[in-house]
């Protein structure tokens, strides 16, 4: 069996159906932002994804039809499946350098694109870095559908360099928080907007003198994404 480095931030996989041409890349991730058992110290050659079906997708109802079996052993059920589904080699480009060298970073995922930046922060975590602001600006539909809120609000009152700005595009009545789609203005206020107890540049009420962002989701939110970060005068990447 060949061993795969899925340490790094930037690596991803490739999940293919036997005997078909359907595939698609996912970000590997811990099972949790406060796991005990990082991503690179998995010790039972186990790897764990976060992923939505979509019921009109190409890959997801497949792979959510794939049969599961039951088993218990000492007390513990255990899901298992008969389904051999192929699992390609990491792959992936992103040099930690970049991450090295940045004092404000602003994450904007749309929907599941939030895989990719849960491996970014969990770097900036396990590494204890704290002269970096951290803006992690996720967007939804609705209320329901923001993956691991709990857990990134936990995070936010945990670590001061760390902010994080749920957003939806389809809001009900009852939602307090930001909403609207991807904008110069909604950028600025989520630099700014929560600033008083935060560590790093953004402490100042200013961004840092390097200063990145990275996006990640469909593609036109990703273009949609470029063309304001680059209006708010970034670099971005």
């Amino acid at each position: 069996m060949r061993k795969c480095n899925i340490s790094n931030p930037s690596r991803f996989v490739n999940l293919v159906f036997p005997f078909s041409d359907v595939s698609k890349s996912y970000t590997p991730i811990s099972a949790s932002l406060f796991s005990s058992n990082p991503l690179n110290e998995t010790k039972n050659e186990q790897i764990q994804f976060l992923i939505k079906i979509y019921p009109k997708g190409e890959f997801t109802p497949l792979l959510h039809s794939v049969p599961l079996t039951s088993t218990e052993q000492n007390g513990t059920v255990n899901e298992k499946t008969n389904f051999n589904l192929q699992i390609g080699c990491s792959a992936g480009t992103f040099s930690l350098d970049f991450l090295e060298k940045v004092n404000t970073l602003l994450l904007i995922a749309g929907g599941t694109g939030l895989t990719p930046m849960i491996r970014i922060i969990d770097h900036f975590k396990d590494t204890g870095r704290t002269d970096c602001s951290v803006i992690l600006m996720f967007f939804n539909h609705r209320e329901q559908d923001i993956i691991w809120r709990q857990e990134f609000e936990e995070l936010e009152k945990k670590y001061s360099w760390f902010r994080f700005h749920p957003i939806l595009t389809s809001p009900d009545e009852n939602w307090t928080g930001a909403k609207g789609k991807i904008s110069k203005q909604l950028i600025t206020d989520c630099l700014l907007g929560k600033d008083k107890s935060m560590s790093g540049p953004i402490a100042n009420g200013q961004v840092g003198s390097c200063k990145k962002a990275i996006v990640c989701g469909s593609q036109g939110f990703n273009f949609a994404c470029q063309r304001y970060v680059n209006k708010c005068i970034w670099s971005n990447s």
